[in-house]
């Protein structure tokens, strides 16, 4: 009996490929995603460090020049915390779109793969049907020898 060949293993192949490209992809935009909400944390922290700086300042009753720095800082820590939002959101779209053109790759690949399965029965069947023609053969030579020596 031949051994088993699926017809379209470079297809499977190109599929498996293209899956794992996929998930590397959304694994990277993960690690993004990640590491602009790490950095946005961090600018959240530091505004509210600034933020509490500035009310003891106000309650001690410093020098309006003092006072303005830290009132411009936390505004200039606000703008960038709103530039880090959406660095989050559009890193967020993108893990997203990269999640559904996994799932679109796995479904490929997994088309691919429920072919093979069964051309892969389709096979077994056929050894089945061989193996079951040659012990046919064998008994039908056997009845005929034995059937022949009687006479």
């Amino acid at each position: 009996m031949r051994a088993f060949r699926f017809s379209a293993q470079a297809a499977l192949r190109v599929r498996q490929r293209q899956e794992q490209a996929a998930e590397l992809a959304l694994s990277q935009s993960l690690g993004r995603l990640h590491a602009v909400e790490q950095a946005l944390a961090e600018w959240k922290r530091k505004r509210d460090q600034t933020e509490q700086q500035l009310s003891a300042l106000q309650g001690r009753g410093v020098q309006a020049e003092e006072l303005g720095h830290y009132s411009r800082h936390a505004q200039y820590l606000m703008q960038r915390a709103d530039e880090y939002h959406a660095a989050v959101e559009l890193a967020r779209q993108e893990v997203q779109e990269r999640q559904e053109e996994w799932i679109e790759a796995r479904r490929r690949r997994s088309v691919v793969e429920r072919l093979r399965a069964r051309q892969y029965q389709r096979y077994l069947a056929e050894c089945r049907r061989e193996t079951d023609r040659e012990l046919d053969e064998v008994a039908t030579s056997k009845w005929w020898k034995r059937g022949r020596r009687a006479l």
